[in-house]
């Protein structure tokens, strides 16, 4: 966008580098959790006649979760997704969640009103996406609640309000998609992604044929690495280190005496369901298939079903043609050697 004479902005969490891939404007918009409509006016308004894109990243929610105001939730009657282990504890730090959910909304509005103070609502496109699956039910796994993300586009006289799509689209589209909708020219050969322009203006409900995701575990914790791909109607995961336990850092390695891991790891020794819940997290097998519609969760594996084998051949061989396209060694990427090669700190 730089490159068609746009003024590039971000406020907010910085998790991108080096510098001179990223080059962007670091502003301090969001000060404290709170936009400061002010300096977003100054942003926008600097030079009249130049466009501006803004990435305004929020890092709601996220642990420890001890932002907004958690005694606006009862922790006694909340109803908790089935893949969480319910216990008191976890009730008492799930409220704190929601609260930074709500305090996310409130940014969100704060956001299009300092928008709508520049003048430039009805001639900007607006996007909310989210990262990946929170980190006590899917991040750091390529289950659909680890993968899938939000997804909101915004665009007065464009987009038609309140409408829907079942159209598979990634990350890697976003980019060639924004630089279309700014008249640039998308060269497919550029990208990794292509262009989803058609699908914002209702003109089809069709872009990409697969979806694909990766994960690399080092230096989270011990390798445990996963590829997985996805057609929209089912989910295929091949765990490449399956024979090791997934252990990571920042949940078990957790010191606060009031986290909730210790207390699900209780519940487990005497609850069946616990245990299940544990234990599909801590080790899963080579191969898992999910039927996406009725299986939100990814509870029930069906990579075994013998009716079901010709829809994983065809998503296995999609995932060995998308990693051999990425140059992806497979388990070798997530080892302890690699890591310290890329200057990396590890135990001798």
């Amino acid at each position: 966008l730089g490159e068609l004479g746009y003024r590039i902005g971000i406020t907010g969490k910085l998790h991108a580098g080096p510098e001179e891939v990223f080059p962007f404007e670091e502003l301090d918009i969001l000060k404290n959790g709170t936009i400061d409509k002010e300096m977003f006016r100054n942003f926008a308004e600097r030079e009249p006649n130049q466009p501006f894109a803004l990435i305004i990243a929020s890092s709601n929610p996220h642990r420890p979760w001890n932002r907004g105001n958690s005694e606006k939730f009862d922790p006694n009657t909340l109803i908790l997704p089935p893949n969480l282990i319910d216990t008191h504890n976890f009730r008492k730090w799930y409220v704190r969640y929601l609260a930074e959910m709500e305090d996310l909304d409130r940014q969100v509005g704060q956001s299009l009103k300092a928008l709508e103070s520049t003048g430039e609502a009805d001639n900007t496109m607006v996007i909310f996406t989210s990262e990946h699956g929170a980190s006590f039910s899917g991040k750091w796994t390529n289950w659909n609640v680890g993968v899938q993300t939000a997804f909101v586009v915004r665009w007065p006289g464009v987009i038609a309000e309140g409408g829907r799509t079942d159209a598979l689209i990634q990350y890697a589209d976003v980019v060639p998609t924004l630089v279309e909708a700014a008249g640039g020219i998308v060269d497919d050969s550029s990208f990794d992604g292509t262009s989803f322009l058609p699908v914002l203006k209702g003109e089809t409900d069709e872009h990409r044929q697969y979806a694909y995701f990766m994960h690399n575990h080092v230096p989270e914790g011990p390798p445990y690495p996963s590829r997985s791909v996805t057609d929209g109607e089912y989910l295929y995961i091949r765990n490449l280190k399956s024979d090791n336990l997934f252990i990571e850092k920042h949940v078990f390695g957790s010191t606060r005496e009031d986290d909730f891991l210790p207390f699900w790891f209780n519940k487990a020794t005497t609850d069946v369901h616990a245990q299940e819940l544990i234990f599909r997290w801590m080790q899963r097998p080579d191969e898992e298939l999910y039927q996406m519609e009725r299986d939100i969760y990814n509870f029930e594996n069906v990579a075994k079903n013998p009716r079901l084998s010709v829809i994983k051949q065809r998503l296995s061989n999609e995932l060995d043609a998308w990693m051999e396209s990425q140059n992806d060694p497979g388990e070798a990427l997530d080892s302890w050697v690699v890591y310290k090669n890329n200057g990396g700190y590890v135990n001798e």
